[in-house]
């Protein structure tokens, strides 16, 4: 029973690193008229999927759960290294940082919380969480 509470536990709270989320959150600074948030959300979009994009091309990493490809587009999907969710939620926290600490601050636990289900979903290893969080984090810092 337990382990069906953590594992659902751990597939809703990796919604927090998923593209669906970050774009809620991109919408919801233009909403609130937070233009430049927005804008900063966006970019980091971009450059968080251009770079573990072009890290994939040229450094294939097999996941812990093996997924099958036949094209480079499915490859690209396959690898593993880094953690594009992680990534993103790291971005989040960090930018939400910024903002407001207390918000930052959750936000942070939050993708903490991403990075181990990643790893407990068997989508990455510790090296590939490590490594999206890093990435994450800096482009947060270089974006304005």
């Amino acid at each position: 029973m337990l382990n069906k509470i953590v594992r659902w536990l751990m597939c809703e709270m990796t919604f927090f690193g998923g593209l669906p989320f970050f774009l809620l959150v991109i919408a919801l600074f233009y909403l609130l008229g937070e233009e430049s948030t927005a804008l900063t959300f966006s970019l980091g979009l971009i450059l968080l999927h251009l770079t573990t994009i072009t890290i994939r091309l040229f450094y294939f990493k097999r996941r812990p759960k093996r997924m099958p490809y036949r094209n480079i587009a499915e490859k690209i999907n396959a690898s593993s290294f880094p953690s594009l969710h992680t990534g993103r939620a790291f971005f989040t926290s960090f930018v939400l940082l910024s903002l407001d600490l207390v918000v930052g601050l959750l936000f942070l636990m939050i993708a903490v919380i991403v990075g181990l289900s990643r790893l407990y979903l068997r989508k990455h290893y510790l090296i590939d969480v490590i490594g999206g969080a890093v990435m994450g984090i800096v482009l947060a810092i270089l974006l304005p």
